[in-house]
C-alpha cells in the first residue's frame, strides 16, 4: 500500500506525527502523545535541485517502478510467505526480468538492521523498577527485547541524541541510584 497526503489532516485528527531526521543516521520517528516509535530508515535521502531523491545502499536511485515491483513481490506474490526456495525464487527472478534493480532492493532491505526502538510513558502498566513509566524497549520479540528504564520523561530530541552519534551519548544509571 502506498499511502500519500495531499492536504493536511485538521489537528483534531492528528494522533501521532512521522518525522525522517537524516545525519549521519538516517531514522523515522513516529510519535504519539505517550510512545515514540523509531527505525532505521535504510535510505540515502537528496535533494537535487528541489527534487528529494532516495537510494538504497546497491540500488541507484528508487523511483515507483521498483517499488510497485517490490510491492508486488511482497503483497501479490506474497514472496516472504513463501516455504519453498522456488516460490520465492520465480517471482523474484520474473520481476527482475522487468525491473532489474526489484532484486537488489528486495535484498537490501532484507539484509538491512530495522534498530527497532519505542519509548513508552506507560502510566498504566508502571510497576517499579521491574516496569518503570519512562522506558525505552529494543528490538520487537520477548527473547531479543530489552528495557532501559528513565528516572524522567523522554523528550522526542532525546530519542534523536539517543540514536545521533554526532551527538553527546546517554548514560545508564543503574536502578539502584534511583529512588522507587
Amino acid at each position: 500500500m502506498k499511502i500519500m497526503s495531499v492536504n493536511a489532516p485538521s489537528p483534531r485528527d492528528v494522533v501521532a506525527t512521522l518525522s525522517l531526521v537524516v545525519s549521519k543516521m538516517s531514522r523515522l520517528f513516529l510519535c504519539s502523545e505517550t510512545k515514540v516509535f523509531s527505525l532505521n530508515f535504510p535510505f540515502h535521502v537528496y535533494d537535487q535541485n528541489g527534487f528529494i531523491g532516495f537510494k538504497s545502499r546497491n540500488c541507484g536511485d528508487i523511483d515507483s517502478r521498483v517499488t510497485s515491483e517490490i510491492l508486488s513481490l511482497v503483497d501479490s506474490f506474497q514472496v516472504l510467505e513463501k516455504s519453498d526456495v522456488y516460490g520465492f525464487s520465480e517471482p523474484i527472478m520474473d520481476s527482475c526480468e522487468v525491473c532489474p534493480d526489484s532484486w537488489v532492493l528486495l535484498r537490501d532491505l532484507m539484509l538491512c538492521e530495522d534498530g527497532y526502538l519505542r519509548y513508552d510513558n506507560d502510566l498504566a502498566r508502571a510497576n517499579g523498577h521491574l516496569h518503570p513509566r519512562h522506558h525505552v524497549d529494543f528490538f520487537y520479540t520477548g527473547s531479543s527485547t530489552l528495557k532501559v528504564g528513565s528516572a524522567a520523561q523522554f523528550e522526542v530530541e532525546d530519542l534523536v541524541n539517543l540514536c545521533d552519534v554526532n551527538t553527546e551519548c546517554l548514560y545508564f544509571v543503574p536502578s539502584k541510584n534511583i529512588g522507587t
